[in-house]
């Protein structure tokens, strides 16, 4: 089975700050061609994003038979009186104006869950490329969310987990120890924008790694911030960076074999 890990910046564009049209992520479908995507940064139903439900779109444009959005935040990211987590009952079935975490997949659904997580309250400097120069702007930190399916695969059962992690280190690694809690029997896969080093990531989880890549910036990529970790009832048969039409990231791939 191929893994598609990437954070797709809302379906923005480097070369232009306009409103995403619904096209332009369409289009991204066929760039995540696998049978597992995990995405991070994702809209549903805003407005910088022509006020598309960009989780179902790509899923029918790629022919995805399974697709699950996790809301992390209900409102714009960038000032903090501007956002806030989303109830129970809105993961479950988000408002509009929401932004995320998205699962796809070509297996069905055996069961789905979720864990919220709290942000810090501290606002970091954080860099944006741009036109490939780096702007900096003050960033408060967001809650995040963690979205779990359990999925039946012809070699089995497994869980897939993806997230967005905070960008302040410390509140990462401790989101990544209440991440492990919902890492269960199963095999396990993974994936998201972590923010952090890959050999903090595999230390923490206990989980190996299916990439190896620098991911971040997109131009002249220095830090591997994108990953994918599976347990060891996974066998790596390649795995890579992978250059996409949106975001400022590279995404990652792994072609993966279940093996118990």
């Amino acid at each position: 089975m191929k893994v598609i890990s990437a954070n797709i910046a809302h379906g923005l564009s480097l070369s232009s700050l306009t409103t995403v049209e619904a096209e332009t992520i369409a289009n991204l479908a066929n760039e995540l061609d696998a049978d597992i995507v995990c995405l991070q940064e994702v809209d549903f139903v805003k407005s910088r994003s022509s006020n598309i439900d960009q989780t179902k779109l790509i899923a029918q444009a790629g022919g995805f038979v399974t697709a699950r959005f996790f809301p992390a935040l209900v409102g714009e990211p960038g000032r903090r009186a501007d956002f806030r987590m989303p109830g129970e009952a809105e993961v479950l079935n988000s408002p509009a104006d929401a932004y995320g975490v998205s699962i796809l997949s070509r297996f069905p659904i055996v069961s789905e869950t979720f864990l919220q997580v709290q942000g810090s309250k501290l606002s970091l400097p954080m860099p944006f490329v741009i036109d490939e120069r780096t702007q900096w702007r003050a960033i408060p930190d967001e809650p995040r969310i963690i979205g779990v399916l359990t999925l039946q695969t012809p070699s089995g059962v497994i869980d897939v987990l993806t997230t967005h992690l905070s960008f302040i280190p410390t509140r990462a690694i401790a989101q990544l120890f209440e991440l492990k809690k919902l890492l269960g029997a199963h095999p396990v896969i993974l994936a998201g924008d972590l923010n952090l080093a890959p050999i903090v990531t595999s230390r923490i989880t206990n989980l190996s790694h299916a990439v190896t890549a620098p991911t971040y910036p997109r131009f002249r990529p220095r830090a591997q911030l994108d990953h994918i970790l599976v347990s060891n009832h996974f066998q790596v048969k390649s795995s890579g960076s992978l250059e996409l039409s949106v975001s400022d990231h590279l995404a990652v791939f792994a072609e993966l074999t279940l093996t118990t």
